[in-house]
């Protein structure tokens, strides 16, 4: 028998190598902040000593002139202190950052290893695993539209399931696919869709 071969193996190859990069990449920046980090501990440690000798300069009574070199080290400090802050704001918004575009080319890597082990055709719920009565869907839409939506309370009809929805574990366990939005949110981009689209999909 013929040996099977992936036919997207080279969809996978890049991903495994996003995903290296993703890592360098999430390495460098942790490295960075580390470095800003220390930075700030050192700054601290000089102001430190800095007051510690102003202290001591105006309880001793010591020369005006070296007290005044205090305080003026201890403006610069601080002001180095600041500017150092948004530093390490910076690189904290790069790790995280890094961190996100790790975790989704973790994800990519996966989905396609997934593929790749399963072959041919798979089957995956998609939503957010929590149902939603006829009732929430119309709140859900009037809110969306801005418009009132008229409805009626009826007897339910013969046949009618009293619950219906999703179990959508598989594609987080095998996809790390997780619904992001409510229904809220949903019926918002399902109303501007529609809005700008009134006939539906045209050719």
């Amino acid at each position: 028998m013929a040996k099977f071969l992936y036919s997207m193996q080279n969809v996978l190859d890049i991903k495994e190598r996003l995903e290296t990069q993703a890592k360098t990449e999430y390495a460098e920046m942790n490295n960075r902040l580390f470095i800003e980090e220390e930075t700030m501990k050192r700054l601290g440690k000089r102001l430190d000593s800095y007051e510690n000798l102003a202290r001591s300069s105006a309880s001793e009574r010591l020369d005006i002139m070296e007290m005044r070199r205090c305080n003026e080290a201890i403006d610069i400090i601080k002001n180095q202190m600041t500017q150092q802050a948004v530093r390490i704001r910076i690189a904290q918004r790069n790790v995280d950052n890094a961190m996100k575009k790790l975790t989704e080319a973790v994800q990519d890597r996966k989905i396609h290893e997934k593929l790749k082990e399963k072959a041919g055709v798979s089957v995956y719920n998609l939503g957010t695993g929590n149902g939603y009565s006829v009732l929430d869907m119309v709140k859900a839409f009037s809110k969306a539209c801005g418009k009132e939506i008229p409805y009626q309370i009826k007897p339910r009809r013969a046949g009618d399931i009293a619950t219906c929805y999703c179990n959508a574990e598989k594609a987080k366990n095998e996809l790390g696919w997780v619904a992001e939005r409510g229904i809220d949110k949903m019926c918002e981009d399902s109303w501007r869709w529609q809005t700008m689209n009134p006939n539906g999909y045209e050719a």
